[in-house]
């Protein structure tokens, strides 16, 4: 394993604070300080220096477990004030802020109410 400075220290850390795998920190060794190393010595080498790296997986996990629960509790004042949390709602959320533009023929065709063009901002 290799003998790294202190600031070489310092930057492993960092790259584990923005986030990078191991794969990604084994690479900028190479790349940054000309030191070529196995992923299982990256692996030791992060085990030695305690770096935290981050886990997208269980972060999501983490995540979606809040909003599951930020959800629950919604749900649950939402009956204690007697309001019904299972109904539609009345009104859907607007779209988006597209432009829609309407032009209607000045000769009807035959069979129909009204008959004309419909632009949406998006095509």
């Amino acid at each position: 394993m290799p003998n790294l400075s202190e600031d070489q220290k310092t930057a492993l850390h960092q790259w584990a604070a923005e986030g990078a795998t191991l794969n990604d920190i084994q690479k900028r060794l190479k790349t940054d300080f000309d030191i070529g190393i196995t992923y299982m010595e990256t692996r030791f080498l992060a085990s030695d220096l305690e770096l935290q790296l981050r886990d997208p997986v269980a972060e999501a996990k983490a995540k979606e477990a809040a909003k599951a629960k930020a959800e629950a509790e919604a749900k649950a004042e939402a009956e204690k004030a007697g309001l019904d949390v299972d109904a539609p709602d009345p009104m859907p959320a607007p779209g988006g802020s597209g432009e829609v533009t309407v032009t209607s023929d000045s000769i009807t065709q035959p069979g129909t109410v009204m008959s004309g063009t419909v632009t949406f901002s998006d095509a």
